[in-house]
């Protein structure tokens, strides 16, 4: 057994390769910035973020290119809000995903009202099935980040301003499920916790945007740090997913775009550099695999209207 956990562990490097055919995705997002990206195979297309884009919190990304505004809810959009963290269910046919109040997202305070919000919708028709304003959930600044579903009841998510791993039941009850000054950002105006992956029953894996630092929550709350061997850092670790054979991705964009590969080989109590792909473009923030292949998301900041979904290799 111990042969064949080194071996796998072995395989894992350049594991993520390119279907023969598939290309970049360019698309114009008037007044948008897609900082979330999800695919669907049910549909094969992709959902991005809308961002500042009322009353579409959502859009639909076709292989062709073609924008289709998606979830049309007054509750989910206005011009204060960033649509955050997606998640595809194909297995029940909805979309998960968290929207914050942008001005909580670049360091200043609301001036009042709803600061995050938490919304599952149809994954066809885009009707909104659930909605949780999150926005009691404790004292201090609050900028829900990123979603997990436990595939039963419970959807966790990061809070990016506030520290802590909120979660929420299918029946809309909201508690704070885990909180660590290691979940902080190093300073206001920098996010914190982001990206968050999970092993059902087991634990959580979630990165500091601010501090680079990787961290593993079991279902206790329990936080214990993940060091990454080989002196290696991420920076500016923002969405996260996993990758072949149990190993993480994560996309950091600065100064350039970079996607690194993350291994473990005793149950992520530690943490091993395995490979990166590198892009030019400085705004990547988020991934996601699509029939086999990698796609980031690239959102320009200042906010353009010209975005793409680019293919990455794994070297």
């Amino acid at each position: 057994m111990q042969l064949f956990v080194i071996v796998l562990y072995l395989c894992l490097v350049a594991l993520v390769s390119v279907v023969s055919g598939q290309e970049s995705i360019n698309y114009t997002n008037p007044n948008g910035f897609a900082e979330s990206v999800g695919y669907s195979a049910l549909r094969n297309c992709f959902f991005i973020g809308a961002g500042i884009n009322p009353p579409h919190a959502l859009a639909i990304i076709t292989r062709d290119g073609e924008v289709i505004p998606f979830v049309n809810d007054t509750r989910t959009s206005s011009s204060d809000f960033l649509t955050l963290g997606i998640k595809v269910n194909d297995d029940t046919s909805e979309i998960y995903f968290v929207v914050a109040n942008a001005t909580v997202a670049f360091g200043a305070q609301p001036s009042g009202g709803r600061s995050s919000i938490f919304v599952v919708a149809d994954l066809n028709e885009g009707d909104v099935l659930q909605y949780t304003d999150l926005t009691d959930v404790g004292p201090g600044r609050l900028n829900a980040n990123d979603v997990v579903y436990d595939g039963k009841n419970m959807f966790y998510i990061t809070d990016a301003a506030g520290g802590r791993i909120i979660s929420v039941s299918r029946q809309g009850d909201v508690s704070v499920f885990a909180q660590d000054s290691g979940f902080l950002p190093p300073y206001q105006g920098l996010f914190g916790i982001d990206g968050i992956v999970l092993v059902p029953d087991e634990y959580f894996i979630v990165n500091n945007f601010g501090t680079g630092r990787l961290y593993k929550v079991d279902f206790d709350g329990v936080v214990v740090e993940i060091p990454i061997l080989n002196n290696h850092t991420l920076t500016h670790p923002d969405g996260m997913i996993w990758g072949p054979s149990g190993s993480i991705l994560t996309i950091q964009n600065n100064p350039v775009t970079t996607v690194s590969q993350l291994a473990s080989k005793d149950n992520w109590v530690t943490a091993q550099y395995i490979a990166e792909a590198t892009n030019d473009h400085p705004s990547g923030s988020a991934l996601v695999f699509a029939q086999s292949s990698l796609y980031i998301s690239h959102s320009p900041y200042p906010f353009q209207a010209q975005e793409w979904l680019d293919v990455i290799t794994l070297n």
